[in-house]
């Protein structure tokens, strides 16, 4: 195409530009691409035993909310892991092993049915974290470590 390295610049950054105003517009309407996560999105990781309170207020943040994430499951801190997500999680949200997970990953964790959020995300005492949702409260008391998730049994 003969274009000079100051055309590619600006084609590369027009290009960015574009794509970004996409995933925002999409995010705006409650839609999201799979394929467009990337180190702008998502928490990855989620929270430890040692940093849990400082984790779990930066996500509660209303700013947050507005975001789409992804956050790993972490096996050895299961019931953590997944309460982490659901006191946080924005609208859209997904916990998993990343997109190239396969059925190793597979947890029966991730069929467990706590319905629709009914509220957002509030620290009720110092370090203790929860959220209502349809079957009841999902907490995290990160002063203790302890997660409770309500599920629907029938």
């Amino acid at each position: 195409m003969k274009l000079s390295q100051a055309d590619v610049d600006l084609l590369q950054k027009a290009t960015s530009i574009a794509s970004s105003r996409l995933i925002d517009s999409a995010v705006a309407a409650g839609k999201y691409v799979w394929a467009a996560f990337g180190d702008q999105d998502g928490v990855w990781a989620g929270p430890s035993k040692a940093n849990c309170a400082d984790w779990m207020r930066s996500r509660c943040d209303s700013d947050y909310q507005k975001r789409a994430i992804t956050q790993n499951f972490d096996a050895s801190n299961a019931n953590q892991s997944i309460a982490s997500f659901l006191v946080t999680r924005p609208p859209i949200g997904f916990i998993g092993k990343g997109w190239e997970s396969d059925m190793k990953d597979w947890r029966p964790e991730f069929l467990w049915q706590v319905g629709e959020p009914s509220t957002v995300c509030s620290e009720e005492s110092p370090g203790v974290f929860s959220r209502l949702w349809t079957y009841g409260k999902v907490s995290l008391d990160c002063n203790s470590w302890v997660a409770d998730i309500p599920v629907k049994t029938t």
